[in-house]
Parts: structure tokens; sequence; C-alpha cells
């Protein structure tokens, strides 16, 4: 058995974690404190968030060997040790490693009490239980201005000067061990780590302090020069002197050099230095932490600062960091003999501390600070109000809730297929553990490249669970492609399926690839892994942009976004129930058929995956055989329903209560067709990439003819003129959008298109005095003919209407303003020049005699993105290559447009 204190602290919980992964037969016993929660979900926790760290599983049989005692181990406790030999038997080992850490020299009362006097209280308590061992876990730094070797030894007085008080706590603390320990006849050891970081491995650290600490007060003492003034700052110096050396010791090879010289008989006693074999230079330290961070900070030797002193706000960071300017000017090289002697062997033999590893870590803690710094106030709202808890993570959220009170139920069904959510646990932790297992941990990014299916909903959440990203790509585009969205999203593994893995040769990428039939596959597990201890605001998964206004974009969303989604829109606005069985015929790696997809799986409903081919015959046999009640579709879907007789005869008679259209806008003589056919009101709806959720929506208890929708609970919107102005009721404008789920690419922060946490979504709209949004198009897609601006939709919208047409695009048409033209591209079972007129005629008479076709070319199909969105900008770019027009009106008219346009 083995006690630990400070288990609920970084050292000590990786200590936990390493005794229970690689120690089976071993029991841990951790005294903590209660404070505003139980000590032992602060000692599981910290545990979790260790092994979440290190990318190690942490499942229910190993947490069935913790034992979490309350108690404060620093105090008196009598009787303690008594209570502890009763509850699991004769103890082998007590690691103490507790410790507080202040600075201040007005506390080092406090410090001796809590770090002297506490270690004694712990040690009484070690020999009371009956201890073989007592594990001292101290500081490196109690050498303080010492320099050069520092042997591994209690040193006979103490150092000149002290590096701060902490320091001489531990310093006093060793002594009183030691010769405590050797009166009572207790094996004691003294460890001294050096500064711990992150894990060797994955980069992760569940700590903030040291390393992590400087760089986040750079961090914000940067910004705040930043915003103070605007200005852009010449670099900041920091004083070292030219031989200044740092030793960084990753906590994976702290703890597992403490467990080699604990099981080591022979090392009874001793002082053993817990630090790695190299060091880095204060020099190539800072030019790390400048390249991750961004900020231009160097070392300067002190020589060079007295021709060149600092400036005021060089000596201003300077004061704030003072606690670490010991550490940074330190030249100490520490003895390892004794460490490596009692571990066996050098368990740092060819692993190097440099430039490359501090970066590396910087990084990883960096990305992940700005990212929950650029969470907008929403969404802390949102958690609040939701009482969503600090470690939450969707996947096991989803899971743990649904597998309890809808076990039996049909969570997925798949081309014949079907899984329920009891078996969706079980598949999705055996997977997950299997992800573990390849070496997939917390933080990646995980390019998920497969068909929908059952498989690959257990691969999206198993990738969630482990507290990775996953990075949905969508398997139909050719290889290069798919390589270059993997590298964009700095993917580390590619989960593929079948049909995706036989585009790997061509995949020019970096990326680990994995199998999704393996780590899907059903099997059994011997312990179900517990959640990764993510909170709301860790980012969960990422979407590209259907890529219809061009290059895709990676838009990366949280937790608890779609939680937002089933909160305020399913529930709110489609009153979605259990019960419920939900089609979506959008493919889950874009935003839309993943939203169906989650809103579906956490109210418990059926989700219905479309098939891997899709087509207007196959969505006809879904709905006649699944019975859905609730379908999501873009438009184009449901009129390819309504132009064919039989399809339409066929799910005549159908199950749907719901029927929602979104990825554009939806055409008044669509939907008048769909009631009139099935008796169900095709609801208009709006959401984004950025969003995730549908902000903008309609309900099915009231009429609102051409509306896109009402705002969802939670979002706010606010149109704007051209020069920010708002818009009054009637008015266009562009629409600026805040809400929980908002999530911004980085190149449309960089790019303007967020102002005090409103985003721009380019969206052109005019509000009625109802609060109800009507869609007027893109703003970069709406242009000027003869001075009038053109909407292509409401174009679409009456051309649409004429019974000859099938498909519309509106797109403009010429090389300047002065040529600027209106184009009609129809698809058309009967294209004539005739149809052409009657199609200009009929926009005439709708709306003006300046909005209508100038232009008309018949196609046999228009572009579309694999969402089924409509892409203007291959047809402009078809027009530009063009040398004549198809189908010219009459020079009349055309000398008429010339008059307008100089009127």
């Amino acid at each position: 058995m083995h006690i630990i204190t400070g288990a609920n602290g970084y050292l000590g919980s990786h200590l936990a974690l390493d005794i229970l992964a690689t120690r089976p037969d071993d029991r841990v016993v951790c005294l903590a404190r209660s404070d505003d929660r139980a000590a032992r979900d602060r000692v599981i926790d910290a545990v979790a968030q260790a092994a979440h760290t290190c990318g190690r599983v942490l499942d229910t049989g190993m947490l069935a060997r913790i034992d979490v005692v309350d108690a404060n181990p620093l105090r008196p406790n009598p009787g303690l040790g008594t209570k502890l030999l009763a509850l699991a038997g004769q103890a082998s080992t007590f690691w103490h490693v507790a410790a507080t850490v202040r600075f201040t020299e007005t506390e080092q009362g406090e410090l001796d009490r809590i770090n002297s006097d506490g270690a004694m209280n712990a040690l009484d308590i070690a020999i009371e239980a009956g201890c073989e061992a007592f594990n001292y876990v101290s500081t490196a730094y109690v050498a303080g201005d010492r320099s050069g070797l520092i042997d591994a030894r209690l040193e006979a007085s103490p150092p000149n000067a002290f590096s701060n008080p902490y320091e001489r706590s531990k310093f006093d603390a060793e002594r009183r061990i030691s010769a405590r320990a050797e009166e009572a006849g207790l094996v004691w050891r003294v460890m001294r780590p050096s500064i711990i970081v992150g894990h060797s491995r994955t980069g992760l650290s569940a700590s903030d302090s040291g390393l992590y600490k400087f760089s986040e007060m750079l961090d914000e003492f940067w910004s705040g020069l930043r915003q103070g003034s605007g200005a852009a700052y010449r670099t900041l110096r920091m004083s070292a002197p030219a031989g200044a050396h740092l030793n960084f010791v990753p906590v994976d090879l702290c703890v597992e050099e403490m467990l080699a010289i604990d099981a080591n008989p022979a090392s009874r006693q001793g002082i053993f230095h817990l630090v790695s074999r190299t060091t880095i230079s204060t020099a190539d330290f800072l030019s790390a932490v400048a390249e991750a961070s961004g900020v231009p900070i160097c070392a300067e030797t002190p020589e060079a600062l007295a021709e060149a002193p600092l400036n005021r706000r060089e000596v201003e960071f300077a004061r704030r960091v003072w606690h670490y300017q010991p550490y940074l000017v330190g030249n100490k090289t520490f003895a390892r003999d004794t460490t490596v002697q009692a571990c066996g062997q050098d368990l740092q033999a060819g692993y190097t501390i440099d430039r490359q590893a501090v970066l590396g870590w910087l990084k990883t803690f960096l990305r992940r600070r700005w990212s929950l710094r650029e969470t907008p106030t929403e969404a802390h709202l949102f958690s609040a109000q939701r009482g969503l808890p600090v470690r939450f993570n969707l996947a096991g959220h989803l899971l743990a809730s649904t597998s309890v009170r809808h076990g039996d139920k049909i969570a997925i069904r798949h081309e014949g297929a079907s899984i329920r959510y009891a078996q969706l646990a079980e598949r999705v932790a055996l997977a997950a553990r299997r992800l573990a297992d390849a070496g997939v941990h917390g933080q990646q990014r995980v390019a998920l490249v497969s068909h929908d299916g059952i498989e690959h909903v257990i691969g999206l959440l198993a990738v969630q669970l482990l507290g990775a990203v996953a990075v949905m790509i969508n398997p139909l585009l050719p290889a290069r492609d798919i390589a270059a969205m993997i590298d964009q999203a700095e993917a580390a593994w590619v989960l593929a399926d079948a049909a995706s893995l036989v585009k790997r040769p061509e995949m020019e990428t970096q990326a680990q690839m994995l199998s999704l039939q393996d780590i899907a596959a059903p099997g059994e597990a011997a312990s179900l892994p517990l959640a990764a201890p993510t909170s709301p605001h860790d980012i969960a998964f990422a979407v590209f942009t259907s890529g219809s206004m061009g290059i895709p974009k990676l838009i990366e969303h949280r937790h608890q976004d779609p939680i937002v989604a089933a909160d305020r829109y399913a529930a709110h606005m489609l009153d979605l129930r259990t019960s419920d069985v939900l089609f979506s015929a959008s493919r889950t790696t874009f935003a839309f058929g993943m939203q169906n997809l989650l809103i579906a799986l956490l109210k418990g409903a059926t989700a219905v995956i479309a098939p891997q081919k899709i087509s207007a015959a196959v969505i006809a046999d879904v709905i006649a055989q699944a019975r859905p009640t609730v379908m999501f579709a873009v438009p184009t879907i449901y009129q390819y329903l309504l132009d064919d007789a039989a399809l339409s005869a066929r799910i005549a008679q159908n199950s749907l209560r719901l029927c929602i259209a979104a990825g554009e806008r939806l055409p008044q003589a669509v939907a008048t067709r769909w009631f009139q056919r099935h008796g169900i009101r095709l609801l208009d709806s709006l959401g984004s990439s950025e969003a995730f959720s549908t902000y903008l929506s309609n309900v099915a208890d009231v009429e609102h003819n051409n509306a896109t929708g009402k705002l969802v609970p939670g979002f706010d919107a606010v149109l704007r003129h051209e020069d920010g102005s708002p818009c009054r009721i009637g008015e266009r404008g562009v629409m600026w959008l805040r809400g929980p789920s908002i999530s911004v690419s980085a190149r449309d922060r960089a790019g303007g298109m967020v102002d005090n946490g409103w985003y721009c979504t380019k969206d052109v709209f005019w509000r009625d005095a109802d609060g109800y949004f009507y869609f007027c198009g893109r703003s970069d897609e709406m242009f000027k003919v003869a001075g009038q601006w053109v909407s292509p939709l409401d174009l679409e919208e009456v051309l649409l209407s004429h019974p000859a047409v099938r498909e519309v695009a509106v797109t403009a048409s010429g090389s300047d303003d002065a040529t600027l033209r209106t184009k009609a591209w129809i698809v058309s079972d009967l294209p004539s020049e005739l149809l052409a007129d009657e199609l200009r005629a009929l926009c005439k008479a709708r709306l003006d005699s300046r909005r209508y076709p100038h232009l008309v070319e018949f196609v046999d199909a228009l572009p579309r993105t694999s969402t089924g969105k409509l892409q203007r900008a291959p047809l402009r770019q078809r027009d530009a290559a063009s040398a004549a027009p198809i189908d010219r009106e009459p020079e009349r008219e055309a000398q008429l447009d010339r008059v307008y346009a100089t009127a």
C-alpha cells in the first residue's frame, strides 16, 4: 500500500496515477482535505487530469484501488496512522508530496509551519501507520545562491541566500526529516525535483505554475501594453548572465525515477536529484518563449544592460516576475549519480531537453490558453445558467445520460443496421481505449475521414471522450484536398474508413493513419475508461466550411456548443422529443449535419443517418422505411422530391411532423408546393459553421412567407449599413451576430470580421416589426446594375415560380460597372429563347423594369457543394471565360439599360 499526501496536486496526482497504472496489485491511500469539494472528488479530479495530460486511460478498475481519507496531513493527526493501518493493512511507503508555495518574506512563518512542521506531522503519521519507508519530495533549489555542481547530499550549512522563503522552509524540513526518520528506524529518502514541466511525450501539463506561469504573465503583460496604446513595442529585455541555464524535468520522467528509487531495496536513505540530464540556456529558453507567444523577449547580459539600462516597461515586467529571476540567472548542475545508481540505469538516456522541447510545451499550453481566452462572454453565461460542471466532456455527458435512461432504445439507424444506446456507450469506450493504446492523447487533432455510419459516430465520440479534437473531413474530396485539410488542422492522426484508406498513398501528410474499422470494431473491455476531464469551453471538434464562398475555413467548437443547439434550438424551436426519429440528409462532416446528429443523441431520440450514396429516390426510401418524424435537408432535396411525381406518391403517407430546410434560402414556391402536396409546413432556418447551432428559425404553427425565421433564444443580431450604422425596420443590412456557440476562424478574426464580440456573417437581411428576418443574399454576391442593387435571391425566387424552371442561379456578368449585367443560369426541360423571354417578362412584372435577367443561359445542372449548397463562383468563372453569351436580348433592351446606367 502507498500513502500519498498532495495527490490533489500536480506531481502527487501523477505519482498516484503511475502506481495505479504500473503496479496493478498495489493500493493507493490519499490524504487530502475537503474544501468547497469533497476530498475524494478533489483527488479523483486531479488524477483524471494527470491521465488526460499523459495520454493514459483512467478506468473504473483503477479508481477502485484508490482510497481517499479526509484529513489535513500537515497538521497534527493523532490516531490517523492507526486508522490508515486498519483501513488497508500494512503500508509499504509513505509519499509526502504536499506543501504550500508562497514566496513573500512576510509569510516565512506560515511556510515554516506548513512545509517544515507539516512534514514532521506527516512523518508521525507514517511511523504510526507502520510504514517501511518515508519518501519526502522536496525541491532541488535548496541550493539557493550556490552555483556549479550541486552534490546530492545534505549541506552542512545553509547557502548565503535562498532564492525565496519557500526554499528556506524546505532546507529546514530535509534535516528534520532525516534525523527523525533515522531515530525511528525508518527508511528515508529526500527527492528533489527541479522545475517540473509537462509530459515528455504529449507536451501537456495540468499545472499552470513555473514555466507556464511565467509565459502567462508575459502574455498578459504584453497584451496590456498593446491594448493600452496600440503601439508596436520593441523587444523586451531581461537580465541574465551569459552562462545562465535552467533545468526542466518532465513530470513523467520525474515520477518514473521516483518509483524506481523506491523499488530498489538498496536505496534505503539519501538525497536524490530528480532533474534532467541536460539543461537549456536562459537565452534559448527566452527565445522559445518569444517564438511560442509572439512576444519579442530576449536575455541580455548585465554588461550589456550597464551600457543600455532597462527602460520603464522592462523594469515593470521584471518587477512582476521577480520570483523567477533567481532561476533565470543561475548556473547549477545537479549531480545525478545517486539517482542513476538507485534506478539501476539512466532512465533518461537518449532524452534531451532543448529549445524544441521547451517550444513544444509552451505552444501546447498557450494554444489552449488562447482558445479559452477567445471564448465569448455568451458562452460563459450559458455554461453558468445551464449549470454545466467545471469538468464537462460532451461524449461522456451524452453517453452517461442516454445509456442509463434509454439503454435499450435504438440510438442510430443506418442502411439496415442499428445500435442501441447502451451498446453505443460500450463501443465508444472500447474505441477510446484503443485510440489511447495507439498513442492518441488529449488536445491532439484527429482527422476523421470516413463516410457517415455507425462506426463513424463511434469514432467521433471516442475521440471526444479522450479529450482529443475530432476534425471532420469530407471523404469524397480528392486525396490532395484531404491532405491539405489535415495539414491545415495540424492533425497528428487520421482515423479513416476502408474507402479512405485506399487514398493513403496519394495523401502527402505526416499524420499517422489509423483504421476506423479496427478502432470501432465490437469487442469486450475489461474496464471502461472514464471521460477526459475537459472543460465546457475546451475544443471538442472542428468542421470545415462548405467552401461555397471560396477556400474552406476550419472552425473549432467547444464541448458545450452542441448543448446550446439541443437546449436553445431543438427544445425551444422544434419541441424535439425523445420519441422523435430524426433524419438528416446532410453529412456530419459539416456543421448542419453534425448538429442534427448530436441534438438527436443528446435528446435520447433516434438518429437516422443518410446512406453513403444519396439521391432523391434513396431519400424517399429512407422516409418510407425508417419513418422519421423530423427531417433536415437543403431546399434542393425537397425540390427534387417534388419534381418527381412517383417519389412524391411514395412518401405521400409519411410519418413526418416537421420538415426543416437550411443551407440556402428556401424558395417560397418550394415551401408552398410541399405544403400543398404533403400537408406539412416546410420550415426555413439558418445556421452556419461559425455558429454551429441554428440561430434563425421558423416554427411549425406560425406562417411567415419568405421569412428565414426569428432568432433562436440566446442569440442576438443587429443589421448594419455599409458605414456601420444600425438599420431600421424594413431596411437591408449586413447581419452581425453573437451567441453562446459562436466560434470564429483565425482568418476571419484577422480580417476584421469580429467587433467587440459581434461576428459579421456577411449575410444581408431585412427585419420586420415582428422580429422576423428575411434573407436577401450574401453581401459579396449582391451587385449593382444601372445604379440599382440586385439581390440574386430576389430574382431566383421569381424565376423558380415558373413551372418550366427546375433550378436557377443568378450572377453578375461583365468586366466592370459600366458593362455589368444580370445573368440567369437555368436548368429546364424546355430550354428555348421563347422561355428566356418569358422569364424576363415575369421578373419585370413581379419586381420592376430594371431587375430582370439580361442574359439567360440554359445548363444541364448547377454546381453545388457536397452539402447541396449552390456555388456561384464556378458560374462566374465560366462566364468570364466565355467569349460570347449564349443568349442576348435585343439591342433595344441593351440601349435602354445604358440609359438607366447614365441616369
